[in-house]
């Protein structure tokens, strides 16, 4: 901050003081003058609440003379009907009188003799004010037969061990002749509303506001019985201070508003005077401390100039000229501080050149190794371990089919190669990706399996391909054991874990494969006496890329990706793997656990075909031309009746119509999608018992979740096969024989 910004604030210090001194003394009248004339809103608006009462305790009065009358306790109506029209001429509006029933007996403003409304307006508050000993005074309320609004002021009264009700009708206008007997200033606005908030009277512009609700904060203010002054704006655009108060007699309420303008102006005015004349001091003071601090900012400018200078690299002897001893010491100091500047500069020129250039090139060389060294491990453990299994059963079988006569093992030879291939489908669909396999995002094609069955069929295939030559392998199994499980998943779990036990086991050693069912869940144990796993290595075997001794090193599969792969694709499947060993040389075991399918008729699963399931009516919707046509030929071919239709909004007028079994339902569809078109299927009653199942190229989590939200059954992803739609169709089965 400059000098003379320091010599300008020692001025203003000065005077805050005096500031402050003058905005209290502001604020105090300020709110003297506003109490004042807020208390004289208040007494015009308790003179209009006490007209008010007076004209409604005159009426009341009149109708209390009048339930004493003798013509009336001898029963000449007649008579009685011209009393109560003298009466309520006072009022300028009309008397009534009921029976205990709500009839009207007389009504001065119908003629004597004339008909009369049959019984009063509301039984239900007749019957309150009969049954009162109080008089009532009614909210605003349109009167159908007089056209105009009133308010009535009703009497409870016995006579002759009969209740009866007296009721004056007061025009509205009465009021407002109330409030202009108040003297209110022509410049205020002052109004009778009734306890719902409805204008009654008004001193401005009554026509316009009579029967109409109040401003919204006067409104909430009257429901919640505040009284007092309140600030806003009124229906008029003017900004007041509205004086609420309430009618003792009869509780209406009272509003006298006066413009805020009017009220705040005076002392505004004092208030601006009083600030220009503070704004007047702080230009003096700021002026003078201008002037003071010149003579000194003008050396100190030089003072900043030439140290400027040597800041650019100009290296100058600077000669004091101010003749003011402490900047003449400073610039003595400049000038050392310039000189020892120079001799760093230089230095540390030379010093930074070399390190950036050496962090430039550690940061490239670091960056390039992780990347070269991140990729080849991932890619090439991944290759390695995924496709070696699948690529070795059809090498082997292709050459069984080249060389073998015998029938029954080519026939075995086909099936190998047929399922080994839609592993390596599904590898290599994972191997595009590799992130989402480590980080357990593979979508499972769950149905339900045979675990036992797939366990049996490995094992044959590593003895068809001969990688369990030398090997003692054993397989034992109480029953068949059932999973709701990916089988191709399934098969590459147990793969690895046999492949594993293969591998780290000597020639003559013997391999012990279990599966059972333990309390709710299918243990499968895995275990060989190989050369066992260590200590230090047991915790981790796991992990990715972890790394044992030599005897358990990367050449020869090690226990790093397989591993790893096995532990989370069994995660996926909600189940769980440990390792048990003994340390080296003295074998290993690895426990894997499922959980078990409840509620499940074994022995009806033992007798399902998943390749002859039964024939079904298929509704098939999709806007994919060839993709439907091929699908319903295929569909056809195995004997089930197919329905077409190429949009979601003619796919659901055909439901309606055939009622088929099963819907198989594209996702991404114009005019209706998939979703919404489950959803309209899912509110149509008659449709309740039909399968849907979304046959979709989408196949993330999140797109499964989906689907089961919108009410699909089942989530299937392209292409379709009959070894998918059957399986379909037997989970489906499995789910309603639950």
């Amino acid at each position: 901050m400059r000098l003379r910004a320091h010599l300008i604030i020692f001025a203003i210090a000065i005077l805050l003081p005096i500031i402050v001194l003058v905005g209290i003394s502001f604020k105090e009248m300020r709110d003297d003058h506003r109490n004042t004339e807020l208390n004289n809103i208040h007494n015009v608006a308790r003179i209009a609440a006490l007209n008010v009462d007076r004209d409604l305790n005159g009426v009341q009065s009149s109708l209390r003379v009048l339930s004493s009358s003798a013509s009336l306790k001898q029963g000449l109506l007649a008579q009685f009907h011209e009393e109560a029209k003298i009466a309520s001429q006072s009022a300028d509006g009309w008397i009534i009188l009921y029976a205990s029933d709500g009839q009207q007996l007389i009504n001065t403003r119908i003629s004597y003799g004339d008909p009369l409304p049959k019984r009063a307006v509301n039984l239900e508050r007749f019957e309150q004010i009969k049954n009162s000993d109080t008089p009532h005074v009614s909210n605003l309320m349109w009167g159908d037969n007089a056209k105009r609004y009133v308010i009535m002021v009703e009497m409870p009264f016995t006579m002759n061990s009969n209740k009866y009700v007296l009721s004056q009708a007061i025009p509205q206008e009465y009021f407002n002749r109330a409030i202009a007997g108040s003297h209110i200033p022509s410049n205020w606005i002052a109004g009778v509303v009734d306890r719902d908030g409805t204008t009654i009277a008004r001193s401005k512009r009554p026509q316009d506001y009579v029967g109409k609700q109040g401003k919204y904060e006067l409104v909430e203010a009257i429901k919640n019985n505040y009284q007092g002054v309140l600030q806003h704006t009124s229906r008029d655009g003017i900004k007041v201070y509205t004086v609420i108060t309430s009618s003792s007699l009869s509780n209406l309420v009272i509003a006298v508003g006066a413009p805020s303008a009017e009220i705040d102006e005076a002392v505004f005015n004092a208030g601006r005077l009083a600030v220009y004349g503070l704004l007047v001091a702080i230009v003096v003071a700021a002026i003078l401390g201008t002037l003071i601090g010149r003579r000194v900012l003008r050396s100190v400018n030089r003072v900043v100039d030439d140290a400027l200078s040597i800041s650019q690299g100009s290296h100058n002897e600077l000669t004091p000229e101010s003749g003011i001893k402490e900047i003449n010491e400073l610039y003595a100091t400049i000038n050392h501080a310039s000189e020892v500047l120079e001799q760093e500069k230089a230095h540390r020129l030379i010093v930074e050149a070399d390190r950036n250039r050496l962090l430039v090139d550690e940061k490239k060389a670091r960056k390039y190794a992780d990347d070269q060294n991140r990729a080849k491990d991932q890619f090439l453990a991944m290759l390695g371990h995924e496709l070696r299994n699948p690529l070795a059963a059809i090498t082997s079988a292709i050459d069984v089919m080249e060389h073998g006569q015998d029938k029954t093992f080519t026939s075995r030879a086909h099936e190998i190669i047929r399922r080994q291939g839609a592993n390596l489908n599904n590898i290599v669909s994972d191997l595009l990706d590799v992130s989402r396999v480590l980080s357990g995002k593979v979508l499972l094609n769950r149905t339900i399996v045979d675990f036992s069955e797939i366990i049996g069929n490995c094992i044959q295939t590593f003895h068809t391909t001969g990688r369990t030559n030398g090997h003692s392998v054993s397989f034992s199994s109480d029953q068949p054991i059932h999973l709701n499980a990916d089988s191709t998943r399934i098969e590459q779990v147990f793969n690895n874990l046999l492949d594993n036990a293969v591998k780290y086991t000597p020639h003559g050693g013997a391999i012990l494969v279990d599966l059972r069912y333990k309390n709710n869940e299918a243990v499968l144990t895995v275990q060989d006496s190989g050369i066992g796993i260590s200590e230090e290595l047991l915790p981790n075997v796991f992990d990715v890329f972890v790394q044992g001794d030599s005897s358990l090193d990367r050449a020869r599969g090690g226990l790093g990706v397989g591993l790893a792969l096995v532990r989370q694709l069994i995660e996926l499947h909600d189940g769980t793997i440990s390792c048990e060993s003994d340390g080296a040389g003295k074998g290993s075991k690895f426990i894997v656990c499922f959980p078990r399918i409840q509620n499940v008729d074994v022995g009806q699963l033992k007798n399902l075909n998943f390749t002859k399931m039964p024939r079904c009516k298929v509704l098939l919707i999709d806007d994919h031309e060839d993709a439907r046509q091929m699908t319903t030929a295929m569909l056809e071919k195995y004997g089930h009746q197919v329905f077409q239709a190429s949009n979601g909004t003619n796919g659901i007028k055909i439901a309606s119509m055939v009622k088929p079994d099963i819907a198989l339902i594209d996702i991404g569809m114009p005019i209706l999608n998939g979703y919404d078109t489950a959803l309209q299927i899912r509110h149509n009653p008659s449709l309740d018992q039909m399968r849907l199942i979304a046959l979709t190229g989408y196949g993330l989590k999140d797109d499964v979740q989906k689907s089961l939200e919108s009410g699909f059954d089942m989530h299937l992803t392209k292409p379709l096969t009959m070894e998918k739609f059957n399986g379909a169709l037997a989970e489906l089965w499995i789910t309603a024989f639950k």
